[in-house]
């Protein structure tokens, strides 16, 4: 029942203007200097009524330009994860508004999550950071005991052939990506999931 395209989310014309209900970006606009262009896109592949949710990373009130520590992290999570600047919240609403779309409402995800789950809340980036591993919690492939150790079985089954040669390295970027990020998340500097859902006017 699924029909998969693959093409460049800033120029979708493989797909057809106005013929589609919903559109929806998890985590995926990080890469991409310009938010409101990628936005503008689903804009027009919506039929009027269409609606649009971003899951979207963006700064958050423990982000501070001018602690060198949080700027090392910045820099650490955009090399790793191949980032584009990171928006603050009120930024990413901004584009989705400039981009044609009613914002309906938005909200940091992760800090709702914290509040309905209260005490069995686990921090969505406690599994990146050294810590000793929660038996029921813990994604122990994310976590640097594991992941940190990675690139160093991989290199020999490249060297083998077993693995694409770009493999290892791809991991240590991952590593270096997972430590910048999750060190700003633990600064509560970043989010990778404020929620913004826009609908397209009837209007339109």
């Amino acid at each position: 029942r699924c029909h998969y395209v693959v093409s460049d989310y800033l120029d979708m014309h493989a797909l057809e203007t106005g013929a589609y209900d919903a559109a929806f970006f998890m985590e995926s606009t990080l890469h991409v200097e310009d938010r409101e262009a990628a936005f503008r896109e689903a804009y027009r592949l919506l039929k009027p009524g269409g609606r649009v949710v971003g899951m979207e990373y963006v700064t958050l009130d423990g982000w501070d330009e001018r602690d060198p520590e949080l700027r090392r992290l910045m820099q650490m999570h955009s090399h790793g994860n191949g980032a584009a600047r990171t928006p603050s919240a009120a930024e990413a609403v901004e584009y989705v508004r400039r981009a044609g779309f009613e914002i309906v409402e938005h909200f940091d995800h992760c800090a709702h999550g914290a509040k309905v789950h209260g005490d069995d809340y686990w921090p969505w980036w406690a599994d990146l950071q050294p810590n000793w591993p929660h038996p029921s919690r813990t994604l122990l492939t994310a976590h640097p005991y594991v992941r940190h150790v990675l690139p160093y079985v991989l290199k020999p089954l490249a060297r083998l052939g077993l693995v694409p040669a770009e493999v290892p390295r791809t991991a240590e970027l991952m590593n270096v990506g997972g430590d910048g990020l999750s060190g700003l998340g633990a600064r509560n500097a970043i989010t990778p999931q404020y929620y913004i859902l826009g609908v397209k006017p009837e209007r339109a």
